[in-house]
C-alpha cells in the first residue's frame, strides 16, 4: 500500500500528465518509474550512492541525469526523480507507482485481481475466475497470476483488499480450527 507521501507525489506528477502539453500518458509514466525500480532494486551499489547523505546533492543529480538517459525517461518522469532524490525520497518511487496505477484503475473502473493457485491455471479456467470476479465487483478486472505449490491445491484470490481463500491449505487449517475450538 503506498504512503501518504508516495500518494502526494503521485497527484503531483498526475496533475502535470493531464496537461495537453505534457506528452506523457500515465501508462508510460507507469512503464518509465518500473524501468528505474527494476535499475534500483537491481543495484544496491546505486541504492547506497543515491541515499548517502556523503555524497552531493548535485553528483547524484549528475548520476541520476545519465541513469535516466540510458533508460529514456521522459523529462517529468526525470524531474519527479530528481524531486524525490533532494528529499531523499528515492525509495519510494515503487509506492509512487503503486499508487499511480491505482489512479489509473480508478479512472479506468478497472479492479486489480491477484490470484495465487497451487498449479498453473488453464486459459478457460482464467476466463471463468476473471468473469465471475468481475461480475462480483462489479467492474473489469486486470488479473496477475501466480503459482505456490505450498497451497497444496485451489486457489487464493485477492481482489481490492478482499481475499478470497479457496485453497486446500486454507480450508485444512479452518478445519483444524473448528476442530480445536479456535474459530
Amino acid at each position: 500500500m503506498a504512503s501518504a507521501v508516495a500518494k502526494r507525489y503521485a497527484d503531483a506528477l498526475s496533475e502535470l500528465l493531464a496537461k495537453p502539453d505534457s506528452g506523457l500518458s500515465l501508462d508510460e509514466t507507469l512503464q518509465q518509474l518500473e524501468s528505474f525500480n527494476e535499475v534500483w532494486s537491481e543495484s544496491p551499489t546505486l541504492v547506497r550512492v543515491l541515499s548517502s547523505p556523503a555524497i552531493a546533492h548535485r553528483d547524484k543529480v549528475d548520476l541520476l541525469k545519465r541513469l535516466a538517459e540510458r533508460l529514456g525517461l521522459h523529462r517529468l518522469v526525470r524531474h519527479l526523480l530528481f524531486v524525490a532524490s533532494s528529499h531523499r525520497r528515492l525509495a519510494l518511487t515503487p509506492q509512487i507507482v503503486e499508487a499511480l496505477r491505482e489512479k489509473r484503475d480508478q479512472q479506468l473502473e478497472v479492479e486489480r485481481m491477484e490470484i495465487v493457485s497451487a498449479a498453473p491455471l488453464e486459459p478457460d479456467q482464467r476466463e471463468r475466475l476473471e468473469k465471475q470476479f468481475a461480475e462480483l465487483a462489479g467492474r473489469r478486472v486486470e488479473a496477475r497470476y501466480e503459482v505456490n505449490p505450498e497451497l497444496l491445491g485451489g486457489a487464493l484470490v485477492r481482489l481490492g483488499p478482499r481475499v478470497y481463500d479457496g485453497t486446500l491449505r486454507g480450508r485444512l487449517r479452518r478445519l483444524d480450527a473448528a476442530m480445536t475450538g479456535r474459530a
